[in-house]
């Protein structure tokens, strides 16, 4: 294998492994905003602090 083929191969698995890895800090964020997503008392969104 040529070094240029092994570098296009890395390229690739690097491009997969950070699209997953986006996916999952996507999910991650739905997640936590559905649970924090609040509304005060005229409707807005706010959003608990958590020290």
């Amino acid at each position: 294998m040529k070094d240029s083929d092994k570098l296009e191969l890395l390229k690739k698995l690097l491009l997969d492994e950070e699209r997953e890895v986006a996916e999952t800090i996507t999910q991650k964020v739905q997640e936590i905003d559905k649970t924090m997503n609040v509304e005060d008392n005229l409707g807005e969104k706010v959003y608990p602090i958590i020290t």
